[in-house]
C-alpha cells in the first residue's frame, strides 16, 4: 500500500492515493506510516488543520521517528503556527544536527520571529548540511537577503 500510495502521491492522484491508505487504515488503524502517508496526501492538498487532526493521535519517540516530527513542524508552519514548528524544528537539529532540511525549518521560524542572528547561524547551518540542491540554494539565498 505504501508504495502504491507512492506512485499515485507521485502522479497528484489524490483521490486515489487516499481512498488506498484509507481502505489500509481500517485495517491497521494505528499504523504509523500509513497515517503519516495519508497526512502528507493532505498537505499536498494545501489540508493542513486536516492532517494535524490525523497525526495528534500518535505520539511516537522523537529519536526513532524523526520525520513524522518533521512532518508536524511543516505543518505547524503551513498553518502559522511559527513557534511550535521552531521548536520541532530546533529538537529535531539534536536528534539530528546533520540534517540540513531542520536547520532550514528552524532557520525559516526563527527569521519569522524575527530572530535575525539566530537564522543567520540556522541558515548557516542548513547550506553547510543541506541534503539536497533545494537546500543548499535556498538557505544560501536566505543568508544573502539576511546579509543586505
Amino acid at each position: 500500500r505504501e508504495n502504491l500510495a507512492a506512485i499515485y502521491l507521485s502522479h497528484h492522484a489524490f483521490l486515489k492515493g487516499l481512498d488506498l491508505l484509507d481502505e489500509g487504515l481500517i485495517i491497521l488503524p494505528y499504523n504509523l506510516r500509513l497515517t503519516m502517508m495519508k497526512a502528507r496526501f493532505l498537505v499536498e492538498q494545501n489540508h493542513h488543520k486536516q492532517a494535524l487532526v490525523l497525526l495528534q493521535d500518535h505520539h511516537p519517540d522523537m529519536n526513532h521517528s524523526p520525520d513524522f516530527y518533521g512532518l508536524l513542524a511543516v505543518i505547524y508552519e503551513n498553518l502559522g503556527r511559527t513557534s511550535e514548528a521552531g521548536h520541532l524544528y530546533q529538537s529535531l537539529t539534536r536528534v539530528d544536527p546533520t540534517n540540513g532540511r531542520y536547520w532550514l525549518g528552524l532557520a525559516i521560524a526563527l527569521e519569522r520571529q524575527h530572530n535575525r542572528q539566530q537564522a543567520i547561524e540556522a541558515y548557516t547551518r542548513a547550506s553547510r548540511h543541506g541534503n539536497s540542491f533545494e537546500v543548499s540554494a535556498l538557505a544560501e539565498e536566505r543568508l544573502k537577503n539576511l546579509h543586505g
